[in-house]
Order: C-alpha cells, then sequence, then structure tokens
C-alpha cells in the first residue's frame, strides 16, 4: 500500500513540441492494491534478466518521490528514454519492458516500442492488450529478444478515455532522479517530429527493461559525494556511498583517500555485496582533522576489490569537510508557502506541528499565507525565497524546495535531521518585547556570536499561535476522500483532514500557529543589520518590528489564545541561514505605571509571560482595555 506522494501544486509546463500543458497531481485513492506494494514477480521467460533504468528500484509503492503527470484532457502520450550502447549494455539482449500504470481501465490503447537513437524509426514493437495490465508494473515480454548494438530509444504509446483521472494522468515519474535522456515526451499533437526532454528539470520516467547479457566483466564503482563538519584535531568520521556493477560478489574493497590535495593514503574494509547491476552499499573513512580552520577536500577512490586491481574502476569521490573551532547546536527554520485558499496546505498546517513536536525548540516555523490575498493572514512583508507552489518550504534556506510534510521523500522530519546535524555558524542570543504600553510595537535584540569568519544578515520576523476566527477558513482538498483512500494510516496526523477527521470538511476551521504578521522586509530585502564579524567575535543587531493594524488580525488577537514569538534568523553570504532562534516576546517592565481611563472596559487579558486567559488568574495579570491602554493587576 502507497504511504505518501510528493505533490507539486501549479507545476504547469509547455513544452516547445506541443501545445498541451503537462502537469503533475496528487492522486485520489490508493494507486497500488496490497499485492503490488512487494517486489513484482517476473514472468518465468524473464527469469536470469537484470533489471536497467534510470529508475532502480525494484518497488516503489512507498516511494514518496513518485508523482504522475500527464495531459490537460484525455489523449494520446507517447514517452520514453535513452539507453546508451556502452561497454555495459552493448550486445546485451532487451528480453522485456517492465511498464508502469497507474490506471488500466482509462487506457483504448498500449504499445511497447524501440525506436533508433533519433526516435524516427520504429525497430521493434509489443502491442498490449489494456485488459490485461494491472495498477502498478507490468510485465511486456518481447516477442524476439533486441540486441542493443546502438543508441536506442525505449518508448511507450498509450491513449487513454475520458473515464478517470488516471486518463489525464498517466504517467509515473521519480520525482527526485534528474538526467539527461530519462524522460522524452514525442510530439504526438502537432507531428513535428520533435522531441522534448524533461528529465532534468522533472525526473525520470519508472519504465525500466529486462535485459540479458549485460558485460558485467569487472567492478564499476560509483562513489557519491560526501561533506561533514569538525573540529581541530578531532577524527574525522564519514561515509561513503556507493552504486557498483558487479561480475562477481564483493567481500572487501582497499581505497584511497587523500585530504587537501595531500598523498593518497590507503584503507582496507570488509563488504558483503552480492554481484550484479546497481548494487549499493556503503564503507566509511575516518582521519584526523588539521589544526588550521576552515574547509577542505577530500578525494576517495576504490583501488582494490577482493584483493585485487584487475578489472575495477572507480570515479574519484569528491567530499568536504569544514574545520570549525566550536561546535555550536543549530535551529532549523522551516519557511513555508501556504494560504487559506489552498487545498492542499493543510499538509504544511500538519508539517508544521510534526517539527515543533518532534525539535522543541531547535524547530523554528515560519508560515507566510501569500498564496491568496484573501486570506486574513496575508502579510504585508515577507521574503521571496522562490517557492513554485503551496504547500511548500524552504529549510534554512538552502536553495531545495520541499514538500513542509513529505519533505524529499515521506517525512520531512527526515531533512531536518539531516540540516541539524550541520553546526551552526553563530550562536544567537536573542530577546524580545513590546515597547510600549499599546503593545503596538516590538523591540528586538539579537547578541551574535560568530564561529567562523563571516558576514551575516539579520532578519526579524514575528509570528502568531493560536489565530483562529470567523474568516479563518482553510480549504481543504483532502475532505473529499478518508483517510485510508489517501493511503494515510488512522494514526497519521493528516488524517485529521480527511473525510471523518477532525477538520475533515472543507472550508474547516483549524487553529493557525506559526504565522507570519510582519516582517523586517521591503521589497524582498531585509533592512536589519548586517554583520562582519571574525571568528569568536561577538556583536548585537536590534530592530523593531509594528504590530498589524489589519482588522481580521486584530480581531483574532482579541478573540483567540494567542502568543507572539520573534523570529532572528542570521543569513550566511551565501544566502543560507547561519543559525535561527525563535522566542516569546514579553511584555515591557512599568507596564503597571499607566494610568487608566475609567470610561474604558477590558478587552483582553495575559499573563506576564503573555499567555492570554479568559478570566482572572492568581498573580499580576496584564490587562489591555478598550482604549488601547494596558495595566496590570494582582490578583490573589
Amino acid at each position: 500500500m502507497k504511504k505518501v506522494y510528493f505533490f507539486l501544486l501549479g507545476a504547469m509546463m509547455a513544452t516547445a513540441a506541443f501545445a498541451q500543458k503537462l502537469q503533475s497531481v496528487q492522486p485520489d485513492w490508493n494507486l497500488y492494491s496490497p499485492q503490488s506494494a512487494s517486489a513484482p514477480m517476473k514472468a518465468a521467460s524473464l527469469e536470469g534478466t537484470d533489471i536497467w533504468g534510470y529508475y532502480t528500484a525494484e518497488d516503489f509503492a512507498n516511494d514518496a518521490t513518485i508523482i504522475l503527470m500527464g495531459m490537460e484532457k484525455p489523449c494520446e502520450t507517447l514517452v520514453g528514454y535513452v539507453v546508451p550502447c556502452d561497454n555495459l549494455t552493448r550486445n546485451s539482449k532487451i528480453q522485456g519492458v517492465r511498464l508502469p500504470i497507474y490506471d488500466p481501465s482509462c487506457l483504448t490503447s498500449a504499445e511497447v516500442r524501440i525506436y533508433d537513437g533519433k526516435g524516427k524509426n520504429i525497430l521493434a514493437s509489443k502491442s498490449v492488450t489494456p485488459s490485461s495490465l494491472k495498477q502498478g508494473y507490468n510485465d511486456v515480454v518481447l516477442d524476439e529478444p533486441y540486441e542493443i548494438t546502438e543508441e536506442i530509444i525505449v518508448a511507450y504509446d498509450i491513449v487513454t478515455k475520458g473515464t478517470t483521472q488516471g486518463a489525464k494522468y498517466p504517467l509515473l515519474v521519480a520525482s527526485e532522479i534528474f538526467a539527461e535522456n530519462s524522460f522524452l515526451i514525442f510530439d504526438t499533437f502537432k507531428n513535428t517530429g520533435e522531441i522534448s526532454d524533461l528529465g532534468t528539470k522533472y525526473g525520470c520516467l519508472l519504465t525500466q527493461l529486462y535485459v540479458s547479457d549485460l558485460n558485467l566483466n569487472g567492478y564499476d564503482f560509483t562513489l557519491d559525494a560526501f561533506k561533514g563538519y569538525t573540529s581541530p584535531n578531532a577524527e574525522f568520521n564519514a561515509t561513503v556511498s556507493f552504486t557498483a556493477n558487479l561480475k562477481e560478489a564483493v567481500s572487501d574493497v582497499d581505497y584511497t583517500v587523500s585530504v587537501a590535495g595531500g598523498e593518497p593514503v590507503e584503507h582496507h574494509t570488509t563488504l558483503s555485496v552480492a554481484s550484479g547491476l546497481y548494487k549499493t552499499g556503503s564503507f566509511p573513512i575516518t582521519f584526523t582533522a588539521p589544526e588550521a580552520l576552515g574547509s577542505y577536500t577530500v578525494e576517495v577512490k576504490v583501488t582494490k576489490v577482493n584483493g585485487s586491481e584487475e578489472s575495477v574502476s572507480s570515479n574519484v569521490a569528491k567530499g568536504s569537510f569544514v574545520n570549525m573551532g566550536r561546535i555550536i547546536p543549530r535551529s532549523v527554520v522551516m519557511e513555508e508557502y501556504t494560504g487559506t485558499g489552498c487545498g492542499w496546505c493543510p499538509r504544511g498546517i500538519v508539517g508544521m506541528e510534526k517539527g515543533r513536536d518532534a525539535y522543541g525548540d531547535r524547530f523554528v516555523g515560519v508560515a507566510y499565507h501569500f498564496f491568496n490575498n484573501t486570506d486574513p493572514m496575508y502579510p504585508s512583508a515577507y521574503p521571496r525565497l522562490g517557492w513554485s507552489g503551496a504547500p511548500s518550504c524552504f529549510l534554512d534556506r538552502s536553495g531545495v524546495e520541499y514538500d513542509p510534510y513529505y519533505g524529499s521523500g515521506s517525512d520531512v522530519c527526515d531533512d531536518i535531521d539531516e540540516l541539524l546535524e550541520v553546526p551552526a555558524f553563530v550562536d544567537l542570543d536573542v530577546t524580545a518585547a513590546f515597547t510600549s504600553e499599546d503593545l503596538t510595537s516590538v523591540d528586538i535584540t539579537a547578541e551574535v556570536d560568530a564561529v567562523v569568519d563571516g558576514t551575516y544578515e539579520m532578519v526579524y520576523i514575528l509570528t502568531a499561535d493560536g489565530l483562529t476566527g470567523a474568516s479563518f477558513l482553510q480549504n481543504n482538498g483532502y475532505a473529499q476522500y478518508t483517510a485510508a483512500q489517501w493511503g494515510l494510516s488512522a494514526d497519521d496526523p493528516l488524517a485529521a483532514f480527511c473525510k471523518g477527521g477532525e477538520y475533515g470538511k472543507s472550508p474547516c476551521k483549524p487553529i493557525f500557529n506559526d504565522v507570519c504578521i510582519a516582517a523586517s522586509y521591503t521589497s524582498n530585502v531585509s533592512k536589519g543589520d548586517k554583520l562582519t564579524l571574525a571568528k569568536d567575535e561577538v556583536k548585537s543587531s536590534s530592530y523593531t518590528l509594528k504590530m498589524p493594524v489589519k482588522a481580521n488580525l486584530l480581531n483574532a488577537i482579541k478573540d483567540a489564545n494567542y502568543d507572539v514569538y520573534a523570529v532572528v534568523i542570521a543569513v550566511n553570504a551565501d544566502k543560507t541561514v547561519a543559525n535561527s532562534k525563535r522566542v516569546k516576546v514579553s511584555f515591557p517592565a512599568g507596564i503597571d505605571e499607566i494610568t487608566v481611563n475609567n470610561d474604558a472596559t477590558e478587552v483582553a487579558r495575559y499573563t506576564l509571560d503573555g499567555r492570554r486567559i479568559s478570566v482572572p488568574t492568581s498573580g499580576v495579570n496584564v490587562v489591555r482595555m478598550s482604549d488601547g491602554s494596558c495595566h496590570k493587576v494582582f490578583v490573589k
């Protein structure tokens, strides 16, 4: 059963080759039956073959990177990818094609084709009866094996009818694997013969080949890049992951490690990797970090397999690490694009809750409600970080756009975990207080302690928790179906927004937290200080933010049990986040000295730490009056 799917809202795209538009969607129901959740069985005639493809997983039912993609209306769709004729594939034989299908009931015809490298001539083909297809992977056995003697394009042509949503969105694409020639679409509308390559922009097709007689004559390792952080003279540990094509099983490898361009040092480790195509694994590297601070490169290369240098090929893995004077734990800031008019934005509401629950003070959430300008929480100032659609977010402004609930995979917390491993470049000590008795502005001061030399741009944001009101209604696309129909378990937090859940209506009325109500931005530029600091230097920065004046927000603040927080973000020169912090806004000292207008009435009451209370509570209460004044009262 599928768990989750990555959703790209508003990913509208038009290629030069055709007038139709491609778009990706969130599936409306379970995409795969429970039977297809395990690795599919090969057809008997395909036993002993290897699986070749840009997407290499045997089982994709639980892979959150998979999206549906298709045309705006039912039509003929012809897509494929390039199969090179290289040292691995030359003279091997394609025995069949593993074809992923979303909804076979929407198909009127289907055909697998092998074209020449230019996509002009059909070299082989196999028609498929739609009624024989199932949801998930389908094995299509070729009538005759096709020998690869030149670069070719393997494609499939399907014609859909307008009976189900699957007719509009028949393509399955892995949205995390970007490679040239991995997603080609043929012009079937204008018949120009043009082919567009979408692989580097939208991901690769899930189509795979059953291939025999691959040239697995050696040990071919592809090593992944890596990075890390350490302190002077400390032991640095990292893991190098690899994908390998292996003629025989591997029990051990030798590899060299070169730090900062130094002489390569030989290392040895034991492994247990079976022979075959696309075998994955990892091995550790360890060395002592130098004394001098700064950034360093590391190069790693496999030199021997099973004690021999024969038939071993390996790229050089490019690693890096930063040698820092101090290791300061960071907080991670999630900045989300959302809005009440967005039907899928409940994912962001729940994603923020997940982050707060999992990480406490080390999670800094900011929700920018600018999806629709009718949103009562529409901010007057906010950064333009480059969101492509809602809901989506940036974590520590890394330049990678994430789903605020699923992240890059099945759980955004996995992505946050990775970022939390990166030490902070600055330490932050933040205070925030209402400036005056009328509570219309907030003074924020940040003390910035540099761990490394750098220039840091200061960003100041006010967020509010507990916002609600008659106009605070959230569109909710999840209310159309039950949690089970969305592929969600009953205890999944997102299930609350599905039919039958606590918020299972559209529109619904959740409590809005982490809402940006003011920010230091004007025309996408923060008016906060830019601080240039040397290592271990400490400087202070301050800023005053005005509380909102919009009637809707003022009513929410008046009527809701709300909290106001100040968020401070220190931004590196490369626009990523050096560190961030979120603190509660306190009330000003001496507020009890205000003269009270006897004609004014009480409109709100708070504890000293800013918590809204509905009745007088023992201790000192802060009372806000209808004339805007505030005073302290002591309640026995």
